[in-house]
């Protein structure tokens, strides 16, 4: 298995045309959704970006109102993708990391925006001084009402930071992988070469969940670190993820145990913690709802959640 251990350098690394390829991934998006998320990455200061909007299969996937916008705001070299056919959206970010160019990438979907002009440039340069393979931030969570944005005060995700402050390693891979203490999707940096691997490893098996990859990276040692601060606006209650509907939920279930058996079939026997791991999700794996077997510090953080959890933050979005 590829290991990332990045030297720590909060420079430019030669080699990559971009700093960071900001991808936005898109299947029968709105327009005015598109554009909004389009303005808030050409807004971008200090940072050498690269834009690639990749589309799903879409019935309509607005190239032609894409094109005319960027080229009018006088943007030129980005790329269009567009599958034959809905393939998922593993699949769909997987084309459009293969033709990154970026040391890192960024994932983003129509209705989320990046906040702050500065917003790339100083995560980008965070990440790279702690020499991190991928980092999660904060979101600010938003719902739209004729045409008006108001933040929303939700449990932030992950719930539990302080194993990420302190550095206890071992922890935080237990939480994410195991406990499923995850960050919000929207919220991720990943170096590119990482996230294509981990993508073309879950190719096939998981089909709508792409930010699974980093419950795989956890269990596998490679870990994110945490940026404390707020860098999209994530329009909630919206996502796949966040989608009351029962098909979502049982597809995300499938990708769910996709990942496990990932998991629990290409397990190393160097890493006792990884072992622990194993042996957690086979213990848990026939338990249907709450009937059945916990998992070290399930418990814990179910009550965290519920009783003390951390919120986000509520901003002014009128300006």
């Amino acid at each position: 298995m590829t290991e990332w251990k990045m030297e720590k350098n909060s420079l430019p690394v030669a080699g990559y045309a971009f700093d960071v390829s900001v991808v936005v991934l898109t299947y029968n998006g709105h327009m005015p959704k598109i554009r909004e998320t389009l303005r808030s990455i050409l807004a971008q200061k200090d940072v050498r970006w690269q834009l690639i909007v990749a589309d799903d299969g879409s019935r309509e996937n607005h190239f032609e109102e894409i094109s005319a916008f960027l080229n009018a705001e006088g943007i030129t070299g980005y790329l269009l993708l567009s599958a034959e056919k809905n393939q998922g959206t593993v699949r769909n970010a997987l084309q459009a990391a293969r033709r990154a160019e970026g040391e890192y990438i960024k994932l983003i979907s129509p209705g989320d925006s990046l906040y702050g002009d500065d917003c790339l440039s100083s995560w980008l340069k965070a990440v790279r001084s702690v020499g991190a393979p991928w980092s999660f931030s904060d979101a600010i969570y938003y719902r739209e009402e004729n045409g008006k944005k108001t933040a929303v005060q939700a449990v932030a995700r992950p719930v539990m930071t302080k194993p990420y402050l302190r550095n206890q390693t071992s922890r935080m891979r237990w939480n994410y992988a195991i406990v499923g203490d995850v960050a919000v999707g929207a919220a991720i940096l990943c170096r590119t070469d990482c996230m294509r691997t981990y993508l073309e490893r879950i190719e096939g098996k998981v089909i709508y969940a792409e930010d699974y990859i980093y419950k795989l990276m956890m269990f596998d040692g490679i870990v994110g670190t945490y940026y404390p601060r707020q860098t999209v606006l994530y329009e909630c209650a919206s996502g796949i993820s966040s989608s009351p509907n029962d098909v979502w939920a049982d597809r995300l279930d499938h990708d769910l145990t996709a990942v496990r058996e990932i998991m629990i079939s290409e397990q190393r026997p160097n890493d006792p913690l990884q072992l622990r791991m194993v042996q957690a999700l086979k213990k848990t794996s026939q338990r249907r709802g709450w009937r059945g077997p916990f998992c070290r510090g399930e418990i814990r953080f179910v009550l965290i959640k519920k009783f003390f959890p951390r919120r986000t933050k509520c901003v002014d979005l009128t300006g």
